[in-house]
């Protein structure tokens, strides 16, 4: 593996590339699960880096949530958590002060993208190509 990066790197197909030892010390640090695999489903399932994995375990290690739409309060703590989230979404996008916008969370990309298009029948499927329409 390493031979081959060298290569690429030495190549004209690097065109610049701009790869760094840092690059390989998050890599190695913040992702171990790789090892020397290639891996490129950035796209479909990004690999969470290892700093959040250990921040998300000690959270659910430390606190008990529940289904949101309960009156316990573990489930009324997933639902200031929620609602948190939100207001943070929010702010960053400067979108808070003005009252108009909301934030809506869904399974996944897809789910969004259908989630969007209900009150447009028919508008993605007008502006994707047909290999990426959604079923």
């Amino acid at each position: 593996m390493a031979a081959l990066k060298a290569h690429f790197l030495q190549s004209d197909d690097s065109l610049g590339y701009g790869y760094t030892a840092t690059i390989d010390t998050i890599r190695k640090e913040q992702c171990p699960q790789l090892n020397d695999a290639i891996y490129l489903d950035h796209a479909g399932a990004t690999l969470p880096a290892q700093h959040l994995l250990q921040k998300f375990t000690a959270d659910l290690t430390a606190n008990l949530y529940a289904n949101p739409h309960s009156k316990s309060p573990s489930s009324q703590a997933t639902s200031a958590r929620a609602e948190s989230a939100r207001q943070k979404i929010l702010q960053h996008f400067k979108a808070s002060i003005h009252g108009e916008w909301d934030v809506i969370f869904t399974a996944n990309a897809t789910a969004g993208i259908k989630l969007s298009e209900k009150p447009f029948p028919g508008l993605v499927a007008r502006l994707l190509p047909q290999n990426q329409r959604l079923n």
